[in-house]
């Protein structure tokens, strides 16, 4: 077994203690690039055993190598590895966000983007929700929440950062989309948090066609009628 293999191997059993002393002991291991590679060996097991125990709930034993979900374990890694000055980058985060998507693990998102809010110069960017939303296993109440989880730690990290990959945009496009997607009155109720927060922090209002949206959908819900009756410029 090659070393790397070795390092896959240890990574997706979990066992943090084998993964640090192969990082430590052999150079060609204890790198960025190395670190991104572990996490898709991870993403993809994890895609292609989603309600696999091995690593996304196999127990809480951290010193056996077990952990209460694939996250913690990936997350427990950042904060160790980056003590020794290997940082995960911005595609690492992106590719633990979109597979925790992916199988519908809520958790894992919530736990991920607070991470990076709190512990990092990697922010949940608007290219990072553009991927989310598309996904259907995410509830449109925790897509809009992790919209404004994106504006939010957007205004805590500096755009000139050198994770920053530019400020956070938010155009026109992934606004509608957010409105094309609402189709009961509790996604109305998120959605107008959502348009709250836009229009009064980031200057960005509805644009005609969204309201037309909306309003179709009013056509056949009088509840939905009334609750846009109380929307500004609606």
């Amino acid at each position: 077994m090659t070393r790397v293999s070795q390092l896959e191997e240890s990574a997706r059993q979990g066992d943090m203690q084998a993964v640090v002393q192969l990082m430590h002991k052999h150079p060609e291991l204890n790198c960025q690039d190395m670190w991104v590679h572990i996490v898709q060996c991870i993403c993809e097991q994890v895609k292609q055993q989603p309600d696999s125990m091995q690593i996304r709930q196999p127990g809480s034993n951290h010193a056996a190598g077990e952990w209460t979900s694939w996250a913690e374990f990936l997350l427990a890694m950042c904060t160790l590895l980056a003590a020794r000055g290997i940082h995960m980058p911005p595609l690492g985060f992106n590719l633990m966000v979109h597979t925790a998507c992916s199988v519908g693990d809520m958790d894992s998102v919530l736990a991920l983007t607070t991470y990076m809010h709190t512990h990092t110069h990697v922010w949940f960017h608007a290219g990072m929700l553009s991927s989310i939303l598309s996904v259907n296993k995410v509830p449109y109440a925790a897509k809009c929440d992790l919209f404004l989880h994106m504006l939010q730690s957007s205004a805590h990290v500096g755009a000139h950062s050198e994770w920053s990959n530019g400020a956070v945009q938010v155009n026109s496009t992934l606004v509608s989309y957010m409105v094309q997607l609402a189709e009961l009155l509790n996604d109305v109720q998120h959605l107008h948090q959502v348009v709250d927060v836009l229009g009064q922090e980031h200057c960005v209002e509805l644009g005609t066609q969204d309201i037309e949206q909306l309003w179709s959908l009013a056509m056949d819900s009088a509840q939905i009628r009334e609750k846009l009756k109380t929307w500004k410029n609606v």
